[in-house]
């Protein structure tokens, strides 16, 4: 992923099932401003501010 972010400044990932979005983002340490709608089937999120939160003394 790290790479894929330097080339192209973003990142893919595919979810197999709904729970995986919240496992997601929490794995990346975002947390949406407003609730994730139920049917996020076809949900893109793209140009997104998000707020890092500092994980056991890391700084981001």
């Amino acid at each position: 992923m790290d790479s894929e972010l330097a080339t192209y400044g973003a990142a893919v990932f595919e979810l197999d099932y709904p729970s995986q979005l919240a496992e997601w983002l929490g794995a990346l340490g975002v947390r949406p401003v407003r609730p994730v709608p139920g049917d996020w089937n076809e949900l893109v999120l793209f140009g997104c501010d998000v707020e890092v939160s500092d994980v056991e003394g890391s700084t981001v």
